[in-house]
């Protein structure tokens, strides 16, 4: 995705597979006293950031789900994001907080 390898115009099917598992991986939650499982979901995260294609960003953090077939989009996406993709964005500097925000949703 980042390096353009794989393109929703060339390849829409396994733009589709890339989009939903990066964002799968970043947005599923994890054990808060996982620690690997933590940094590796906020150093993906700062890394779909750091890519300089704009949509390619935002369908990673926009991503809901696939479309209906009869769409002629691949997947839809959120027009706002969720409070929980929210604050991890929000907090994926901080481990601690990030592991807190894990710990408050388990107990829900």
């Amino acid at each position: 995705l980042a390096t353009q390898t794989v393109r929703a115009q060339w390849s829409p099917l396994f733009y589709l597979v890339a989009v939903h598992h990066v964002n799968a991986f970043i947005f599923q939650r994890v054990n808060p006293e996982d620690d690997r499982g933590l940094k590796q979901k906020i150093t993906l995260l700062k890394q779909v950031l750091a890519v300089q294609n704009e949509n390619v960003r935002h369908d990673v953090l926009h991503y809901y789900k696939p479309a209906p077939s009869d769409s002629t989009q691949l997947f839809e996406k959120f027009t706002n994001l969720p409070a929980d993709r929210q604050l991890l964005l929000r907090n994926r500097e901080n481990l601690e907080d990030c592991r807190k925000m894990y710990q408050k949703i388990a107990s829900v």
